[in-house]
């Protein structure tokens, strides 16, 4: 099972198959957009634990996207975090 669903959002190839590798290999669910409006396709038919963006994404910005899934899901209490450019070495859900 699952660690818990990761919604990964870079619009840089290579990042995307590196962070998602590397969420693949530690037991997460991962799935990738490769900019805002796909990543909003996806949080209008699946749920996430997680959503980790870059700052610098097409359409608009990291941030303006969380904001904006903040407005789409004001009532539900799913975590939300960003990651700027680097490494994610690993991602641990805490209990």
């Amino acid at each position: 099972m699952a660690q818990g669903r990761v919604l990964l959002v870079d619009d840089e190839p290579s990042s995307l198959a590196s962070y998602s590798q590397t969420l693949i290999d530690g037991g997460f669910d991962v799935t990738k957009a490769g900019g805002s409006v796909q990543a909003l396709r996806h949080l209008k038919t699946m749920s996430f634990d997680v959503i980790l963006t870059d700052l610098l994404i097409p359409e608009t910005n990291g941030l303006a996207l969380l904001e904006r899934v903040h407005k789409m899901s004001a009532a539900a209490s799913s975590p939300r975090k960003m990651a700027p450019r680097g490494t994610i070495s690993t991602l641990r859900t805490s209990q």
